[in-house]
């Protein structure tokens, strides 16, 4: 699955950054954090590129290697791109593509999930300077596909790593 999110669309970085995760990020969010708040087991940290989906400044991956969450660390001007963006231009063509979809409270300096729908799966949030996207992939469940990770989980880890900033 392709997740378009400007917060991810960040400067490119050097080779060796793909190489090992950023031990300052890493900090702010811990595979511990992660299991306490979601019960998910196992979990651990990827370096960007090394499995489907992990293209954040921090990948969190379950025991099997699958993505549960991917956190990027941008810009309050990325925030507010997210916030505002109406559609995308691909191939020169206009393409819908809104994420916001509801502002959520009491998280950082603001906040909002997205994308539209009954579903969304990344919470968004900026606080001073920062933006920051936690993105969460999705799960089959009795033929239904649901977000790994709920919008209630997502706000906990955001205020886990917020009040380590």
């Amino acid at each position: 699955m392709v997740l378009l999110t400007p917060l991810a669309a960040r400067a490119q970085r050097p080779a060796w950054r793909h190489s090992a995760v950023d031990t300052v990020a890493a900090s702010l969010l811990t595979p511990a954090d992660v299991e306490q708040i979601t019960g998910i087991r196992g979990v651990h940290l990827i370096p960007r590129g090394t499995a489907v989906g992990a293209r954040g400044d921090l990948n969190f991956v379950r025991q099997d290697g699958k993505l549960v969450l991917m956190v990027n660390i941008g810009t309050a001007e990325q925030y507010e791109q997210a916030r505002t963006q109406r559609d995308v231009e691909v191939g020169g063509r206009k393409l819908p593509m809104p994420l916001f979809n509801a502002a959520v409270p009491d998280v950082g300096d603001e906040a909002f999930n997205g994308p539209p729908g009954d579903q969304p799966y990344v919470l968004y949030v900026r606080k001073g300077s920062t933006g920051l996207s936690f993105t969460t992939s999705f799960v089959s469940v009795e033929r239904t596909m649901r977000p790994v990770i709920t919008q209630a989980q997502l706000v906990q880890l955001a205020r886990r790593m917020l009040v380590r900033m």
